[in-house]
């Protein structure tokens, strides 16, 4: 099965069990990366997020300050519960590696603990293809794998079968910088998941252009 697959299916396993675990064990992180890309936001802004999940907590907030919403996730489990969640939102099915955009077309780009199930030789060109589908000055906020992880199976939530990959954080800052983003913020924080302690590397990227080089 490829790490696509393995990704789908674990997912569309999980069902609602992935955001009521979810909820129990992520840290104030996400949510402070959010409320910090919302305060850099105008209003009614368009924003695109990449394994949206079940919607929660980002869609639902997104939502809720009146900006324009559109997940996009493999697992179709997790897209309906998603539609239920977010009734504003606009939702796909897809692969964020296949899936293309105009360029041009969001004021702001989310990937919360989504990129770190993308094969890990793919990122680079995933995050030229995020920075090119934001507008000038536009904005890229995600978690990011913090160690070195050339890819691999582990049982995750009720020993359901997940795939992971990523670089280390320098790495990954290097490749940001190289996509055309600037980086305003990044910083490595601890999560505990299931008393395992797991590092990430956050970041809020904004799209060099015209109206960012002339500030």
């Amino acid at each position: 099965m490829t790490s696509k697959k393995i990704v789908e299916a674990g997912y569309d396993q999980l069902k609602a069990r992935y955001g009521q675990w979810t909820l129990t064990v992520d840290p104030s992180h996400r949510v402070d990366y959010l409320k910090r890309l919302m305060e850099l936001l105008s209003a009614g802004s368009l924003i695109l997020e990449l394994g949206c999940g079940p919607g929660i907590p980002i869609g639902i907030e997104i939502d809720q300050a009146g900006h324009s919403y559109v997940g996009v996730d493999l697992s179709r489990e997790q897209l309906e519960i998603a539609r239920a969640n977010v009734a504003g939102g606009k939702f796909i099915r897809a692969d964020m590696t296949e899936i293309d955009f105009e360029p041009g077309s969001f004021d702001a780009v989310a990937a919360f603990y989504s990129i770190i199930h993308v094969p890990r030789d793919l990122h680079a060109a995933l995050f030229a293809r995020i920075c090119r589908w934001l507008k000038p000055g536009g904005l890229f906020v995600a978690s990011l794998a913090a160690t070195d992880n050339p890819g691999g199976v582990d049982a995750w939530i009720d020993d359901v079968p997940m795939f992971w990959s990523g670089h280390d954080s320098e790495t990954n800052i290097a490749m940001l910088e190289a996509a055309g983003l600037r980086l305003l913020r990044h910083e490595v924080l601890q999560n505990f998941e299931d008393d395992q302690e797991v590092m990430f590397l956050w970041v809020i990227g904004q799209r060099v252009g015209l109206e960012t080089q002339t500030r």
